[in-house]
């Protein structure tokens, strides 16, 4: 009996472990933060930060028509300007996740899911 116990809390902890490091990442971080180049076009950064926007915004005051397009991750807002469809400035924000430590796990353990800021979704 106290083998069999034993062999399952082995069981539970490698697979608590296994599915930490296996687990999809969130694309808005600092890694693929450091792979966006001035020059790269929008259908770029998108590959590597996962998909379209969550916003975008014009920039004023600028003599050319830029636009700003914000994605925003778990604890990461990636802040890309475009001028006529190619990178010509980035930014990076790091921000508290307010959530709970029970959502936290909810969310990690795939029962929950959080909108594109990291914040649960009602």
């Amino acid at each position: 009996m106290r083998k069999r116990g034993m062999i399952l809390a082995a069981v539970l902890v490698l697979g608590t472990i296994g599915f930490f490091f296996l687990r999809p990442r969130d694309p808005i971080s600092h890694r693929n933060f450091g792979r966006l180049q001035v020059g790269m076009t929008e259908k770029e950064v998108e590959a590597i930060l996962g998909g379209a926007p969550q916003e975008i915004e014009d920039v004023i005051g600028s003599e050319r028509p830029l636009v700003q397009k914000n994605w925003y991750g778990h604890r990461t807002a990636i802040e890309i300007v475009f001028d006529d469809g190619k990178l010509v400035g980035k930014r990076k924000t790091y921000f508290w996740d307010s959530r709970s430590l029970w959502e936290q796990w909810l969310e990690f353990f795939g029962l929950k899911k959080a909108d594109g800021r990291g914040f649960s979704a009602a």
